[in-house]
């Protein structure tokens, strides 16, 4: 930081010492005035005049009076004769006018330099500015880079623990609840066979002979829910079952709709659960908030913001629909926040379309990173 501090000190001073430099080349002796100034008071000989003229002509000859003959013909004129005079008396005569008008363009020359090292003290100074706010937006995209990556590292260490919290409640309801429901139910089958005779006692078992079948059902519908898919059994067929499971058990027709162009069986195992699970939780909120008797879910291959190919999935209903800005503000929408989670873990894009009465549209878009990673 020090160093970079003397840098940008450096480059701000950089004018004001080129202006001080044309300002003492501008100031130094004339030689042709210090030839006059050295002519003596009286009795100038033919070797002083000599030595005068050829002061004149050295300056003739150099860059400093081109660039003044330029700017002003009388000055080259003036300078002319100065370099031919014949006497002391004519070097008299004309070397005041000389020194005026030297003066006079030495003055504009000055101005001139001037004007040019503002406007370049005024060109480093605004690249200096815009060179330490580029450092400063560069440093907080960096910052907000490694926010991201670390948000999405969280998400994605949450979601692998959800599945396996998932994989474990599946298989302690599956080797206890589930069984001892089997259990019961068969005991209760074979009470009712033995006391068929007794009508009270039989219509009570009937009663918990439904009871259990219902609990089954319900235990069965619950394992299915959070069982981990065997995604990579085949992609499209898992989809299309979970859609035909989901219109039997709710009694909402679901559509689902997959553009033959997208490659959904090249998909990694882990980009194939997550659309997966955002396909499963957006069909569980169309049945418990939508009031809706119809949904639809379209799959398609699409052109994400940063042009990386991607595939889209959108899932529609024609509900009740919601105000998205009172669903943020309660807690407990761990639905949406999940399926957000997942998107973000994919790098994806996430929203959702709804108002109260118009419905609702849950968008996901992920790249397409065929036979890769998630």
């Amino acid at each position: 930081m020090k160093t970079k501090k003397h840098r940008i000190a450096t480059l701000l001073l950089l004018p004001l010492a080129l202006l001080l430099a044309a300002c003492a080349a501008s100031q130094g002796g004339d030689p042709l005035v210090a030839a006059w100034e050295a002519l003596p008071p009286q009795e100038i000989s033919e070797a002083d005049i000599e030595a005068f003229r050829a002061a004149a002509r050295a300056v003739r000859q150099s860059e400093e009076f081109r660039i003044k003959a330029m700017d002003s013909p009388e000055f080259a004129a003036l300078l002319a004769r100065l370099s031919e005079a014949e006497d002391a008396d004519t070097v008299q005569g004309l070397m005041p006018r000389y020194v005026r008008i030297n003066a006079e363009l030495n003055d504009a020359s000055w101005r001139v330099v001037s004007l040019v090292m503002v406007l370049l003290s005024l060109f480093l100074l605004a690249s200096t500015v815009f060179f330490v706010l580029y450092i400063r937006q560069t440093r907080a995209v960096h910052r907000l880079r490694a926010k991201m990556q670390m948000e999405q590292a969280v998400s994605a260490a949450t979601i692998a623990m959800q599945e396996e919290e998932r994989d474990r409640i599946y298989k302690e309801l599956h080797d206890t609840i589930a069984q001892d429901s089997r259990s019961a139910l068969f005991s209760v089958r074979e009470l009712k066979s033995r006391l068929a005779n007794d009508d009270e006692a039989a219509a009570l078992l009937r009663h918990v002979e439904a009871m259990e079948t219902n609990n089954i059902n319900n235990v069965r519908s619950i394992i299915r829910n959070i069982i981990p898919p065997d995604v990579m059994r085949g992609f499209t067929a898992t989809l299309q079952e979970w859609a035909d499971i989901f219109s039997a058990q709710s009694g909402i027709r679901c559509t689902l709709c997959i553009r033959p162009d997208v490659p959904l069986e090249s998909l990694a195992q882990t980009q194939r659960l997550h659309l997966f699970r955002i396909m499963q939780e957006a069909l569980v909120n169309v049945q418990m908030h939508s009031g809706s008797e119809e949904c639809a879910v379209l799959i398609r291959t699409s052109t994400d913001r940063r042009g990386r190919e991607a595939i889209a999935m959108t899932i529609s209903d024609d509900g009740e629909g919601f105000d998205l800005d009172d669903a943020a503000r309660v807690e407990g929408h761990f639905g949406l926040r999940g399926m957000r989670n997942r998107v973000a873990v994919l790098d994806g894009e996430f929203r959702i379309t709804t108002s109260p009465g118009g419905g609702t549209q849950v968008f996901a878009e992920i790249p397409l990173h065929l036979n890769g990673g998630g």
